[in-house]
């Protein structure tokens, strides 16, 4: 799979650049991150429009950029450890653009170009038509193209499309009929198409705890067919107050399988990973980079911080959920749900919902945590209360975060609330622009170097 990610706010950019004018070719840069493994993903930061200042001549059949634009825009791009994305538009092309004979053979000569410019590093190009898009990948000093077969929209909108120039439509297996009559009632409030999305997605779950199998039973209800579970831990006894689908017979077991016997007992087809592991292993970190959206279920701060730089890194929507019984003062019951979407809502550390001292404990060495707490450099929180039903509507809430971003049924949003007050409390956060971590990590992919977190076994 080679796919091409990009958030809905710079597409939107792209597009009103590239066919404001449709008799004239016009053309744009881009500067992005990737990710070489597992699948190899170009992740889009920036739009560089270019004017016709910028070119030699404009004319109906070709662009040639001048010098100096093409020198300060690989400058900017090697300055900010990226890769380079061309993409340029084909007057009269509508639904099934593709690359000309004359394109092809610049291209050629513009990647050897750019490898030697840009070393180590990959080359894309695409070519857009009104309702089209084909694209081409070219791997450091790989002489033949390779097609990229997706391009993820991702932001307060998630979509996928299929370029043109993939030979092979993949098909559609959630059309049929049987999906289509379990589904009805959703088909009838968002839509066939919003139906299609959600049945599309890959979806990451982190934590299967008391909020974790909510969020899933109801993600495989409506609809979603694709999940990839992260947890190491086994059922409890206590677990079974508010571990949604567990049985006593399933003590001892690890979550992530008890979890996915629930789903497919929803839903015998869906696609589940249920392999335990902890966040914090390669394996678990390599696959997560591939979901299109990810749904944190964790009571550790230090797992949500890495879930934070992940989803900055990678272009990936982020929809936290976290709840809380305190009983020290009188019940104080409550939670809340807050929606990272790189590039246009803040994350988790510069809204401030990640307790920064309880982060850096977590990501301690075992060494390092036992001489914090015998210094009393730290101290170890006792054992939460934890109610069923208030993790219920938390996760109700998260998923209809889900939703926003895949359906359209609302703007994606902040919330908190308060179970003893009976209130709902939408929260606002602006991006702060020195964060170190959605503007830091933002569309870097791997050379955020997430993997400085994994911790041996």
């Amino acid at each position: 799979m080679k796919r091409i990610v990009i958030p809905s706010i710079l597409y939107d950019q792209l597009r009103n650049h590239l066919l404001s004018t449709l008799d004239v070719e016009r053309e744009a840069f881009m500067i992005a991150g990737w990710c070489d493994e597992p699948d190899l993903e170009i992740l889009i930061r920036k739009v560089i429009p270019i004017s016709s200042e910028d070119l030699e001549d404009e004319g109906k059949y070709g662009l040639s950029l001048k010098d100096e634009k093409k020198v300060e825009i690989i400058k900017e791009c090697k300055n900010s450890n990226g890769c380079l994305v061309e993409a340029h538009t084909h007057p009269m092309s509508v639904d099934d653009v593709n690359f000309s004979g004359y394109d092809r053979q610049n291209l050629k000569d513009f990647v050897k170009y750019i490898n030697i410019r840009i070393p180590n590093a990959p080359y894309c190009a695409t070519v857009w038509g009104t309702d089209s898009v084909s694209a081409l990948v070219w791997r450091y000093k790989q002489k033949a193209p390779e097609v990229v077969d997706e391009l993820a929209i991702r932001g307060s909108s998630i979509r996928k499309i299929l370029p043109s120039n993939v030979s092979k439509r993949r098909s559609q297996s959630q059309n049929n009929s049987e999906n289509i009559v379990v589904h009805d009632r959703q088909i009838r409030a968002f839509g066939s198409a919003a139906q299609r999305t959600i049945s599309a997605l890959k979806v990451g779950i982190v934590g299967l705890g008391g909020i974790g199998s909510h969020v899933l039973q109801q993600l495989v209800h409506i609809g979603v067919s694709n999940l990839y579970l992260v947890d190491d831990d086994k059922v409890e006894p206590t677990n079974m107050n508010r571990l949604v689908g567990c049985h006593k017979k399933d003590i001892g077991k690890y979550k992530t399988h008890v979890v996915a016997a629930n789903a497919r007992s929803i839903n015998p087809q869906i696609k589940i990973n249920k392999k335990p592991l902890n966040l914090r292993s390669s394996e678990a970190l390599a696959n997560l980079k591939t979901v299109d959206i990810m749904m944190g279920c964790v009571d550790n701060e230090g797992a949500r911080l890495i879930m934070s730089e992940l989803a900055s890194a990678y272009l990936i929507p982020y929809v936290d959920s976290a709840s809380s019984v305190n009983v020290e003062k009188g019940i104080e019951a409550g939670g809340r749900v807050a929606c990272y979407l790189p590039f246009e809502k803040a994350c988790l550390w510069c809204s401030r919902q990640i307790d920064q001292t309880e982060a850096s404990f977590d990501l301690a060495s075992e060494q390092e945590k036992k001489m914090r707490i015998q210094r009393g450099y730290f101290n170890v929180p006792g054992i939460e209360a934890s109610v069923v039903s208030l993790n219920g509507v938390i996760s109700s809430i998260a998923v209809n975060e889900f939703l926003a971003v895949t359906t359209g049924l609302k703007k994606p949003a902040n919330t908190r609330y308060d179970i003893i007050a009976g209130k709902l409390i939408q929260q606002k956060w602006d991006i702060d622009p020195d964060c170190v971590i959605c503007q830091g990590c933002i569309g870097l992919g791997d050379k955020a170097n997430i993997e400085r977190y994994v911790i041996s076994n």
